[in-house]
């Protein structure tokens, strides 16, 4: 099938075209198109089973495409493997923490950080030791910079499988932040958080698209979604119902009705 031609505004990154992904019967995203502005924080919402996650899992690759395109910087990509993508500068998160528990903090946060030598071989490594080791001190200090940013101070020797639930997502986020992307998709990153914990990652998030990180947040926690986003999808059945601002989108009868139950018969 040819994909459509591209005519997109020049601040737009990342773009859905017609997205299905269907498993057997069940149409978990129906036809979802949404673009994503450059350096903008935008928010997806939805109830259960509406398709959010799904449709991450599409966009970063990690779930196939029954349909539809996928474009990043105006180039197709949905038949980019997920680690080549990730390599063009889009990482994600996940409902459920994916950390190392084995490994510490630091170590964690540096695989994040894409360190070369990780990948080598070890003749290869051997070869070219002065390469790895420098490629090793850049990734720890990226590691280094992103721990302090989620200010994880004083924890980079500790294992992670021992840290509590909402600090083992404060590690994920960090890992993704030493990766230095362009878009960053964010899957629930304040689950499992206090109300304290997650005014602090809320602070992350708008620091984050201070410094031009393209953002795009899965939350049920409304009041975080209305509070930093700059723009607002719903999806509900597979499909968008709404778009828009977000304090004005939430308000709108269908949102109430399919997300927020405000106006249950």
């Amino acid at each position: 099938m040819t994909a459509p031609r591209q005519e997109h505004a020049v601040s737009e990154i990342l773009r859905c075209d017609g997205v299905k992904v269907y498993y057997g019967g069940v149409h978990a995203v129906d036809g979802v198109s949404l673009q994503l502005e450059d350096g903008a924080l935008h928010g997806l919402i939805g109830p259960n089973g509406s398709g959010k996650s799904t449709l991450l899992g599409a966009m970063s690759r990690m779930t196939g495409l029954t349909a539809g395109f996928l474009w990043l910087k105006g180039q197709r990509y949905d038949e980019l493997p997920a680690h080549e993508l990730a390599r063009r500068g889009v990482r994600r998160t996940f409902q459920t923490v994916r950390l190392l528990p084995d490994l510490t903090v630091l170590e964690n946060v540096m695989v994040g950080a894409d360190a070369p030598f990780l990948s080598h071989g070890i003749w290869q490594a051997w070869v070219t030791w002065r390469r790895s080791y420098r490629a090793e001190r850049e990734s720890r200090e990226r590691a280094m910079d992103a721990i302090q940013i989620l200010s994880l101070d004083g924890l980079e020797r500790v294992r992670c499988g021992t840290l509590p639930y909402g600090t083992q997502r404060k590690v994920e986020l960090a890992r993704c932040v030493a990766a230095g992307p362009d878009v960053l998709l964010l899957d629930e990153p304040t689950a499992g958080m206090s109300r304290a914990e997650r005014g602090e990652i809320a602070k992350l998030l708008l620091s984050l698209r201070g410094a031009g990180m393209t953002q795009l947040l899965v939350e049920h926690d409304v009041d975080l979604i209305t509070s930093v986003c700059d723009h607002l999808w719903v999806m509900n059945l597979g499909t968008v119902i709404a778009e828009g601002k977000p304090r004005e989108v939430i308000s709108r009868p269908e949102v109430e009705e399919a997300y927020l139950g405000k106006a249950q018969r």
